[in-house]
């Protein structure tokens, strides 16, 4: 007589066996080209300590980052920006700005480029107060002068051109500080906050140690001290983008134009004379640069009365001149028309209350979450067509996404499993346009709440998210372990499942398993292998650490929930992700 323990576990082995056998039967697809990774987080890249930034910079390398992305503020950066009249300089040359302004970023430029990132620069907001028309004291952001901000841009690039050597003085020795402009003040009060530290870190979790800030470290030699002259040119940056969210009312405005009755979108007119300046002129100075356009956030207003943003798909139609059919629009701003020119186009696709599968909502077509990229992809395909974008536009760019988690914020209403899961799902989902060419995280770590209202954010005044793969103080969430290693499984129909895997752990051969376990069991079952010394050599399959790959499994019974976790050899260590329910879809 069979006891229950050893039926339970003879049930298992049957199961797990099953499993293996019909597995074999699956072709297996070889590891896929993996999207590039695009972080951004300004806070702490470009308003902390030196010793927290390369915190920083290290954490985002154990997290597997390719491409860092940073904002060069205009209104940060150029000459007195408060001031109604325009200075006296040229705006096309680095050396004519006051250098000292430039120190964070240019810091966290040599930084990234020792450190093994790409870059990925954002040339952008706000505009100083002689290029808008914007009150005293707002934000510059209405009326934006475009040609301004090409000469601007043109700087951005001659400066980051891999060639650029700061003159003998940059002011900081003797002269003191230079008084920053209200944009400035601004965003140092909101990202400037020392990060505390938790009891435990990325570096505690993988067994690396912080590298310390050494003598004749390179950020010293390219940046100089004093008057001395520096002894390297500044790093080269390959990519920019051209504003950010240009169909936001936070960074452009008037978004809308009435005309006699009814409102228009003005915003993708702006942008398309600001596109249409700034890429032949940085084109004619960077022609090795590739150049973003577009950023556009993912949702807008429909509410017909000249307020709130203009919808990514309307704006990307009017940016082109063409109504919901197609055709060319005949009214004011499209008389000349001429194609808009782009190296690839970036989109912000936060589903920031739904799943990542959620389309756009009944009464809002123009809307674009994750789930409908193959829709964006398709627009510029068919605009491409129409020679109304620069056939290169195709390349879309994911160059932000996130979910806010709960914890820290309560009102928030996804959890950090939630994080760690969605973020895989929308990985994949984005891996399967043809023309996606990034990924996107925005943030390293959260910002803690605003501690007041402005306008009409209850939430935060600006930038206060909390979509960190880490908490404020450095303890990393769930969705740190998914995003250096993540799977995301798809029932499918015909009981089958699409397994779907993503390692950011380093090039090079891992060693894989997938396990499965029903929802109340506490033990896991090998389901997937991979990797030398397996024991069955027909289950194997190469996995790189910086690739994605798709297996096809079939489905376990039904009448039960099954969850799923990635395995995955990092050294000599087996480490693993957070695991994941199947999704019946």
């Amino acid at each position: 007589m069979v006891n229950r323990t050893n039926a339970r576990t003879f049930a298992g082995r049957i199961l797990a066996a099953a499993f293996t056998l019909m597995l074999l039967c699956v072709p297996a697809p070889a590891g896929a080209a993996a999207l590039e990774t695009v972080l951004q987080d300004d806070a702490q890249l470009l308003h902390r300590p030196e010793d927290q930034l390369r915190r920083s910079l290290e954490e985002m390398r154990l997290l597997g980052v390719d491409r860092i992305r940073v904002t060069a503020g205009w209104s940060v950066l150029t000459r007195d920006a408060d001031k109604e009249a325009r200075p006296a300089f040229d705006a096309t040359d680095p050396r004519a700005y006051e250098q000292e302004r430039w120190r964070n970023l240019d810091r966290l430029l040599v930084l990234a480029r020792e450190y093994g990132f790409k870059t990925m620069v954002d040339i952008a907001f706000w505009a100083p107060a002689w290029a808008s028309t914007d009150a005293p004291g707002e934000r510059g952001r209405t009326n934006v002068d475009v040609d301004q901000f090409r000469q601007f841009a043109v700087a951005v690039a001659r400066r980051y051109s891999g060639s650029f050597i700061l003159p003998r003085a940059v002011g900081v020795g003797g002269r003191g500080p230079l008084d920053p402009s209200n944009d400035e003040r601004f965003l140092s009060e909101h990202f400037g906050t020392v990060n505390p530290e938790g009891s435990i870190s990325l570096h505690d979790v993988f067994g690396l140690n912080l590298l310390g800030i050494r003598d004749g470290d390179p950020v010293v030699a390219a940046l100089g001290a004093g008057d001395s002259a520096p002894t390297a040119a500044l790093p080269k940056v390959d990519h920019f983008t051209l504003w950010n969210e240009p169909n936001h009312t936070s960074f452009m405005r008037p978004q809308w134009v009435r005309q006699g009755k009814t409102w228009l979108p003005h915003s993708p007119h702006v942008y398309r004379a600001m596109v249409q300046q700034s890429y032949p002129a940085i084109k004619a100075v960077r022609p090795d640069s590739t150049i973003l356009i577009g950023g556009t956030s993912f949702t807008g207003s429909y509410r017909r009365n000249g307020t709130g943003n203009v919808p990514p798909l309307r704006f990307l139609r009017e940016m082109a001149c063409v109504d919901r059919e197609l055709r060319p629009l005949k009214r004011s701003g499209c008389e000349k028309f001429s194609g808009v020119p782009g190296d690839g186009y970036s989109h912000h696709p936060y589903t920031m209350d739904s799943e990542p599968d959620a389309r756009a909502k009944v009464g809002r077509p123009d809307d674009l979450p994750i789930a409908d990229l193959p829709r964006l992809a398709k627009l510029i395909d068919q605009l491409i067509a129409r020679r109304r974008l620069a056939p290169a536009a195709r390349n879309l760019w994911i160059t932000e996404y996130g979910y806010e988690t709960n914890p820290p914020v309560k009102g928030h209403i996804f959890s950090v499993g939630d994080q760690a899961k969605f973020l895989t799902w929308a990985e994949y989902l984005t891996a399967r346009v043809p023309t996606a060419r990034s990924f996107a995280q925005f943030l390293l770590r959260d910002l803690p709440p605003a501690a007041f209202r402005v306008g009409s954010s209850r939430k935060r005044a600006f930038g206060q998210w909390q979509s960190g793969l880490l908490f404020e103080d450095g303890r990393p969430k769930l969705g740190a372990y998914s995003f250096r290693a993540g799977v995301f499984v798809q029932e499918l129909p015909g009981r089958r499942l699409r397994i779907w895997g993503r390692l950011r752990v380093g090039a090079g051969a891992r060693a894989v398993s997938l396990e499965v376990r029903p929802a109340g069991s506490a033990r896991w079952r090998g389901m997937l292998t991979s990797g030398p010394g397996e024991r069955n050599p027909a289950d194997r399959f190469a996995v790189d650490g910086r690739d994605a790959f798709t297996r096809f499994a079939p489905a376990p019974p039904r009448g039960k929930k099954w969850r799923y976790r990635l395995r995955y050899l990092d050294g000599t260590v087996w480490r693993t992700s957070p695991s994941v329910a199947s999704i019946e879809r």
